[in-house]
């Protein structure tokens, strides 16, 4: 993928070959292009969900051939990784196969919601409209309950199932090998390319040294103390230790000197690489918090929601450890950044409190729950609609987020959270260093130290 991003391409098939110009008059008594079918091109390949749920393949390679249009939805600057993850995501949940529905939930609904997430664009509104305008004719509202009744069972299976094909598979873990060998192999070449560089260095100080020694001794001195340079010349060619027969050898112990001043001026910068940022814990007065949080929702919400915050104040402020949050916590949140009905007081104050949680070891337990709905990540994707206050809470939450997952002893449990906050961090447009952390609220620059 070039710096620019990763084209995302629209391919758009008529189902009836052309058919759909000559009956739709007849039938319906309204003129319609043609019966759509949609597939999103991006990484080399073509992704569409049909009656058997998310299927792959090569551009152009279905029984429905070329495409009739394509269209150019922009460009992307997620990893491949990041929308593979996501992808298997909507198989195991809104677009398994059960889940499709001919009228409702179809190839053009999935399109549509890939566009979004990869570039933040939708596909063009006269393939989304298509089902209401045949609907709303007279022909259609009769077919509509027959179409209704079938939905689930017809449907449209041009390509292979994603998830069942061992051939497609296979060619992904031997595209997967090749990457790693390719970086393997470039790091090879650069450490080569390092050690060659030094060596070069190093001779070149040494012959210089001892062109310069050698130019002294024929210079400066009579035959007698020219006897005694070329004795000294016979010695170092011999590899007589000189300091042990009275004779110095400058340029091999200033080449080693300058060796080991290289390599301890490195391991200095590995040092300072891995020391971890400056984190200032005390910031949020969370007692202050929870208690103003109290107040803000006491009477605005369901009654039952109150248990949460019981078991806030637990994990909060008598370290309870994660298993006092019950699994619906990640819902309370949900709810309280979503109701438009509460203030924007409650949406910072909840952050504020879980950027401090943020800084336990075991948040990552808590994120666990979010790995199916993204609460969190459908909150941060409206972050230039938030007000100010919000998006600085946001950030600061998904800034320690991500000082937290950075950290070697992550177990394998976090791997599946790391989506969710990296997704968090794209869609609040948070940048992280290893000694602060940037963002851009409103076009402005922030550090976070």
């Amino acid at each position: 993928m070039g710096e620019a991003g990763e084209e995302v391409v629209l391919y758009v098939y008529d189902l009836t070959g052309g058919m759909a110009k000559t009956l739709g008059q007849t039938l319906l008594q309204k003129n319609i292009e043609g019966i759509w079918h949609t597939a999103i091109i991006v990484f080399g390949k073509e992704y569409f969900f049909g009656s058997n749920g998310i299927s792959i393949c090569d551009p152009g390679t279905t029984a429905l051939g070329n495409p009739l249009r394509t269209h150019s939805l922009g460009k992307t600057c997620l990893p491949e990784d990041v929308f593979q993850e996501y992808l298997r995501g909507l198989e195991q949940d809104t677009y398994s196969a059960d889940k499709y529905n001919l009228l409702r939930h179809n190839c053009n609904n999935f399109s549509n919601e890939i566009s979004q997430f990869l570039c933040g664009n939708s596909i063009p509104s006269y393939i989304l409209d298509l089902p209401n305008e045949i609907l709303n004719t007279p022909f259609g509202q009769q077919l509509a309950p027959i179409l209704e009744l079938f939905s689930n069972s017809i449907g449209i299976h041009p390509g292979v199932r994603r998830s069942g094909s061992d051939f497609e598979s296979l060619n992904n873990d031997i595209d997967s090998a090749r990457k790693q060998s390719a970086l393997l192999e470039e790091k090879r070449n650069k450490l080569n390319e390092k050690l060659e560089k030094r060596e070069k260095r190093k001779k070149k100080k040494k012959d210089k040294n001892k062109h310069l020694s050698d130019q002294f001794c024929i210079d400066s001195e009579p035959s007698s103390s020219r006897k005694y340079c070329d004795n000294r010349k016979k010695m170092s060619e011999n590899g007589t230790n000189g300091v042990n027969n009275g004779v110095d050898r400058p340029a091999t112990v200033i080449a080693e000197n300058d060796a080991e001043d290289l390599e301890r001026k490195e391991l200095e910068l590995k040092r300072k690489e891995r020391d971890p940022p400056i984190v200032f814990p005390d910031t949020i007065n969370v007692q202050n918090e929870l208690e103003r949080l109290v107040g803000l929702i006491d009477g605005r919400i369901n009654p039952d929601d109150m248990q949460y915050v019981a078991e806030l104040d637990q994990y909060m402020l008598e370290n309870e450890g994660s298993w006092a949050l019950g699994e619906g916590f990640l819902s309370f949140v949900g709810r309280l950044l979503n109701d438009d009905q509460l203030v924007s007081e409650v949406r910072e104050t909840i952050l504020n409190i879980l950027a401090a949680g943020a800084l336990k070891d075991d948040i990552i337990l808590v994120l666990h729950q979010d790995r199916r709905e993204h609460i969190l990540m459908n909150y941060a994707n409206g972050f230039d609609k938030l007000p100010l206050l919000e998006q600085l809470a946001l950030t600061l939450f998904v800034s320690i987020l991500r000082l937290r997952i950075s950290r070697p002893r992550v177990s394998k449990i976090s791997h599946r959270c790391r989506l969710t906050i990296f997704r968090c961090a794209i869609c609040s447009r948070t940048a992280v260093h290893p000694n602060g952390f940037y963002t851009y609220p409103n076009g402005s620059l922030v550090l976070v130290r």
